[in-house]
């Protein structure tokens, strides 16, 4: 079996992959009990959808299907600023704004970032993507912007929101490569006010 606790961001997509492998691996004679090749099952506590990578994201597949718009210009570099977008809003669920994680509710405004910082946010978001991206400080700007018109509780909802998107994402590959028979689900195992991260991504056979 494969089992984290609060995989951040992208390693939880690495403990994925990891899992993958193992299923396609043939499992001992001497082993017993169910599950496909030498993986038993799945258990892995996600968070940190703000760290994902769209290079390594295995859900990536499902997004383009369900989540992005369609369009006649598809790209990888148009893809990837979408995927940028529904990462910056899923921080909106941890970033204390809403007040509902402890502490007073704080301005959802966040600092502008420095000319320099940009240009290394710019520089980041290129190599990630393998490609050029256009502007991707601009995505930067646009949510800043419709921050400031949203009520805390709706930035809340929203982040929240976008963190069960990418994990269905998540789940949806996990029954499609993980071999016949695996059941995923993603669950809360504990209650929002001990921890806003609370999903779990569970794969049974």
């Amino acid at each position: 079996a494969v089992c984290g606790k609060h995989l951040c961001g992208v390693a939880t997509d690495h403990a994925l992959v990891a899992a993958s492998r193992l299923a396609e691996t043939e499992a001992p004679k001497s082993a017993v009990g169910v599950g496909v090749g030498r993986l038993s099952g799945v258990a892995i506590a996600t968070c940190c959808h703000h760290a994902c990578s769209y290079d390594e994201f295995v859900g990536v597949g499902y997004l383009r299907e369900k989540i992005f718009p369609p369009t006649h210009m598809n790209s990888v570099a148009r893809e990837c600023g979408l995927f940028e977008c529904l990462k910056r809003v899923s921080s909106w669920a941890v970033d204390g704004s809403s007040g509902q994680h402890g502490g007073a509710p704080q301005p959802p405004t966040p600092p502008i970032l420095p000319a320099k910082r940009v240009a290394e946010d710019e520089a980041e978001a290129e190599a990630e993507c393998n490609v050029r991206v256009t502007a991707p400080s601009t995505i930067a700007d646009v949510l800043r912007e419709v921050s400031r018109e949203l009520a805390p509780a709706r930035r809340l909802e929203l982040g929240t929101m976008i963190k069960w998107v990418l994990d269905e994402a998540r789940r949806r590959w996990c029954e499609a490569t993980l071999g016949n028979g695996a059941h995923a689900n993603v669950v809360k195992y504990v209650s929002s006010e001990v921890s806003p991260e609370n999903r779990l991504l569970l794969v049974k056979y």
